[in-house]
């Protein structure tokens, strides 16, 4: 027999096919670090730019609903507001009719639109006095605090939501309703809360946050909303005036300047190291009623 010749691989060649292969290794991975650096910095910024325009929107939609000069902005800080918050708005389809030294009035189930129904205890309202149809001196809107709610039928029989409820003592009380003239069915009926804006410490983090009072005074416990922001600095009001000057006093604000810094969830590669991403924006909102604009 003839003996069989074998040939292996050599040291040197070994070493150097393991070392290609660490090359090619090391590669790889270094590209697939820098892919998911990248994938976690882009979800970073894209995270931080959305959170700081639905604070945006979240506190430009609320805030846009008050009306200059008639007292729906209540107090404000640097870094909070307190003011009317408007939770539905609805057209009364029936007389006011006195019941048990309260007032209830029908609301047309087809005219009630907004974010909630009415509810007994939390809303107070507006309710809107016509008097004379003839001239507009007298018109003028009144609050109440309500009582009751409950299934109802206006005067032409359709369903409503008849709202049980008293007018304070400084617009006249209910007999500013009952009084002649006083009250015209067809007119608006609109439902708000107290409602206070600030900064909130969740989870380790700021965020948005918001409380309501009930219609006893009696204010909930803080919920964060939106967020997250910069701790300390992420939330700036300041006010103007209709002249468009910086004024401190909430009854002659006439717009409001929102400054939002916000904060990413996650971290991403930022000026060569691993943190949150920043990003602000800055929004005028020009109040109801406002004669400037």
């Amino acid at each position: 027999m003839h003996p069989m010749t074998r040939r292996g691989f050599t040291l040197v060649e070994i070493l150097i096919a393991m070392m290609l292969t660490t090359i090619v290794t090391g590669a790889v991975y270094r590209t697939i670090v820098e892919s998911r650096r990248l994938q976690r910095t882009l979800y970073s910024r894209m995270d931080t730019a959305q959170s700081a325009r639905t604070t945006a929107l979240f506190l430009g939609t609320a805030l846009r609903e008050l009306d200059a000069f008639q007292g729906d902005l209540i107090a404000r800080t640097d870094t909070s507001v307190r003011f009317r918050a408007a939770r539905w708005t609805g057209i009364t389809c029936t007389n006011a009719v006195t019941s048990g030294g309260n007032l209830v009035i029908g609301i047309r189930n087809t005219q009630l639109w907004g974010a909630q129904l009415p509810t007994a205890g939390q809303d107070s309202i507006f309710l809107y006095l016509e008097v004379d149809p003839a001239t507009r001196n007298d018109d003028r809107w009144v609050i109440g605090i309500v009582s009751a709610v409950a299934a109802g039928t206006c005067a032409d029989l359709s369903a409503s939501t008849a709202v049980t409820f008293s007018i304070r003592a400084d617009d006249g009380g209910n007999a500013a309703v009952t009084a002649a003239n006083g009250f015209r069915r067809g007119g608006p009926m609109r439902g708000f809360q107290h409602e206070e804006v600030t900064m909130v410490p969740s989870g380790g983090m700021t965020w948005v946050g918001r409380r309501t009072m009930a219609s006893n005074g009696t204010w909930s416990a803080f919920e964060p909303v939106v967020g997250p922001i910069m701790a300390g600095t992420g939330l700036n009001f300041a006010l103007f005036d209709s002249l468009n000057v910086a004024t401190t006093s909430v009854t002659n604000a006439a717009s409001l300047q929102l400054t939002v810094r916000s904060l990413s969830r996650e971290v991403g590669w930022r000026n060569g190291t691993n943190a949150r991403h920043v990003d602000s924006i800055v929004t005028r909102i020009a109040m109801r009623n406002n004669t400037r604009f």
